[in-house]
């Protein structure tokens, strides 16, 4: 979530990073996608002018609590599973919908609130200009957000595997890895929402870590890099996201890619296991 749509977009472009013009909603909600050809995004949005809705009056109030990532949003077959699920957790589940789009949220004061779940819908078919960037980042590897306990429970419960601690910069979390992704979670600060810290991105040959926003980062991992510790990616999104027809709390989608903390031979069962649970291999981002 960012004050002001273009000075955000800034560092990102100065990066060679290419962005798709969003649209002024109904509801004076305004985005800017970084769109990759995994099918995962990053996604910057803003209020501008007076909230019209509910959404709208949310996004407001992130912004007014200060810029930064907002949510990691994942698209699964159907969302009421992992309702009854964040149900029996407490974890104050808000569920919403936008034309084809159901939503599932939370509350701000929940440990999973800068998580996101969207089912339905149809991904976008983008230029190959606008998922071409210098130098080469092919999609998003992995999200960093802060959450707690239940917040763990709710990935395990639906199909995510444990993958061991990860650290970075300072933090230190752990990571769960998807059918074709992870995210690491970070403890959460008392008294503040959980927020979503930043994004590990695969590239061909870019390596670094870059910080196109005081409170986001995004770092770089060369294409087929593995360790035993670290996760591969899953889509997120900072700011808050949002498609162009799906509106509510930020939901860019990411594609989920394969994550490398498990054992090849592992891969099949364990997808399996996740279509049984409702969890698919696509996702979008995270706000």
């Amino acid at each position: 979530m960012v004050d002001d749509l273009e000075r955000a977009a800034a560092p990102f472009l100065n990066h060679g990073f290419r962005l798709k013009t969003g649209r002024l909603h109904a509801n004076n909600l305004l985005n800017r996608h970084i769109k990759f050809r995994d099918g995962s995004s990053i996604e910057l949005m803003t209020v501008q002018g007076r909230p019209r809705d509910a959404m709208a009056e949310r996004y407001a109030e992130l912004l007014a609590a200060g810029e930064g990532g907002v949510y990691v949003a994942f698209n699964l077959p159907n969302i009421q599973g992992a309702q009854r699920v964040a149900d029996t957790l407490g974890l104050q589940p808000q569920r919403s919908s936008s034309g084809p789009w159901r939503f599932l949220g939370f509350a701000g004061s929940s440990p999973a609130a800068a998580a996101f779940f969207s089912a339905g819908g149809a991904p976008a078919i983008d230029a190959d200009s606008l998922v071409t960037h210098t130098p080469p980042v092919s999609g998003l590897a992995e999200a960093w957000l802060e959450g707690g306990p239940e917040l763990k429970v709710l990935l395990l419960k639906l199909g995510a595997r444990r993958c061991g601690p990860a650290t970075f910069a300072g933090l230190s979390g752990e990571r769960f890895a998807l059918h074709r992704g992870a995210v690491v979670i970070v403890p959460q600060r008392r008294g503040v929402r959980p927020r979503v810290l930043g994004v590990v991105v695969r590239s061909e040959s870019a390596a670094g870590v870059i910080h196109p926003h005081a409170s986001f980062w995004v770092r770089y991992e060369p294409q087929g890099f593995r360790t035993t510790t670290s996760g591969a990616g899953v889509g997120a999104s900072i700011g808050a996201r949002r498609r162009a027809q799906a509106h509510e709390l930020g939901k860019s989608l990411h594609r989920l890619i394969r994550s490398p903390c498990r054992a090849r031979h592992q891969e099949d069962a364990i997808a399996a296991g996740l279509r049984a649970a409702g969890v698919e291999h696509s996702q979008r981002t995270i706000g």
